[in-house]
């Protein structure tokens, strides 16, 4: 009997993981109704998975574009976010505290938030489309990414100024890779210039 009862149990738990881990995966068929288009979208999807967008307005595409991104890269997004606001503490705790406080010295949040208020009109609204459509997925998603399951917390609305966010530790990496390759330049220029001449020179 104990068996029986073990043997039940782990065909619940497998079946419960396959529910979740099915639920969550971004749709590739059939048709979905989004309050925010003004048209008709047609996504279709290659060998690979990847998407192709057909729409007639700009609004529309990129208004997809951030649901299927959304609907893929949900979890990486809110961590990319997080990451360079300074937030990543707030669901791994104390021992990312470190790099929240690098992050808020940086002051990539007030720099993103000048961005966008910088930016014309035209691609003002190309973001703000987007955004809507990621937080249409938010709305709309049965089940989220495993991954805010297991650490039990839901992501935030997305903001327009998150997508900026996003993209900053891409710029703060260049910034450090191009500091290295100046100091190993200046350091190599100084040992040249050190160097006592010889005949050959």
């Amino acid at each position: 009997m104990k068996r029986y009862y073990f043997s039940l149990f782990v065909l619940l738990l497998v079946a419960s993981i396959a529910w979740v881990l099915t639920a969550s995966v971004a749709q590739q068929q059939g048709e979905t109704v989004l309050a925010g288009l003004q048209s008709q979208v047609t996504v279709e999807f290659d060998q690979y998975a990847t998407p192709s967008i057909s729409a007639t307005s700009k609004t529309d595409a990129f208004y997809t574009q951030g649901y299927l991104t959304a609907s893929e890269r949900l979890f990486q997004m809110d961590l990319m976010r997080r990451k360079a606001s300074g937030q990543l503490s707030e669901v791994f705790g104390n021992k990312a505290l470190p790099l929240d406080i690098m992050h808020r010295h940086l002051g990539f949040q007030k720099t993103a938030e000048n961005i966008v208020l910088a930016l014309p009109k035209d691609q003002r609204q190309i973001l703000h489309a987007y955004t809507a459509g990621i937080n249409a997925y938010l709305h709309n998603a049965t089940l989220l990414a495993p991954e805010f399951l297991t650490l039990g917390y839901q992501p935030e609305p997305w903001q327009e100024t998150d997508s900026i966010l996003a993209g900053a530790p891409c710029y703060l990496t260049k910034f450090r890779d191009s500091c290295r390759r100046n100091s190993f330049t200046y350091a190599a220029k100084r040992r040249c210039s050190s160097r006592p001449a010889s005949a050959t020179d």
